[in-house]
């Protein structure tokens, strides 16, 4: 009984051995080769400012995610969640109680996605104007 504990000390000491020699050679590591070491802390700043409410955010977020044009580099989808924090980040917005707002648009009568109707517009205004403009 007695050898059974203590090979479980044994091997419980031999472990912690492990790790602490393994956790020296990564300090050694990180002396020797400082600049593989280094994290990047610098966080990506915009000066853009997305003028629209945090259900138009939302709204656009949601089409991004559902369409599955967003991916990862290694062809993986992405959250809902990634894409939300990326365009606020970028666009220098908010967006709070994300996930209740999200299912609300969903219970629109009329029209579940005014933000895009009107990105959509806009588009399709240019177009016109393009369009009527004489060629030179």
């Amino acid at each position: 009984m007695y050898k059974k504990k203590n090979a479980q000390k044994i091997g419980f000491v031999n472990k912690a051995l492990c790790f602490i020699e393994s956790e020296f050679e990564l300090i050694k590591l990180r002396l020797e080769y400082p600049e593989q070491f280094t994290t990047s802390t610098a966080e990506l700043k915009s000066d853009l400012k997305l003028i629209a409410s945090q259900a138009d955010i939302i709204e656009l977020a949601t089409a991004l995610w559902l369409s599955r044009k967003l991916t990862r580099p290694n062809g993986s989808p992405t959250t809902f969640k990634e894409i939300l924090d990326i365009i606020k980040t970028v666009f220098n917005c908010k967006a709070n109680d994300v996930y209740t707002k999200s299912s609300k648009q969903f219970d629109r009568k009329k029209n579940i996605t005014p933000f895009l109707d009107e990105l959509k517009a806009a588009m399709e205004n240019e177009a016109d104007e393009r369009l009527k403009k004489p060629e030179k």
